[in-house]
């Protein structure tokens, strides 16, 4: 079974919504980690606490949005 994040976004497509760019902006808009929904969002839109829980692809992912760079 695929949990789910706080968010509503199943884990397993959590990458993939890291390639869009729509719903990167959207999390980054109203300020809240698509994670946890905290509140306090960097480039990827997603808190601080969280990035500490990412696997490799997604650390690489988020990278991508921190540096410019994007999907």
């Amino acid at each position: 079974m695929d949990r789910e994040t706080a968010a509503g976004i199943p884990r397993s497509s959590f990458l993939w919504a890291l390639s869009r760019p729509d719903i990167v902006q959207q999390y980054r808009k109203i300020n809240l980690c698509m994670l946890c929904r905290r509140e306090g969002v960097n480039a990827a839109g997603i808190c601080d606490n969280c990035y500490h829980v990412l696997n490799s692809p997604e650390i690489d992912a988020v990278q991508r949005w921190l540096s410019g760079v994007g999907p």
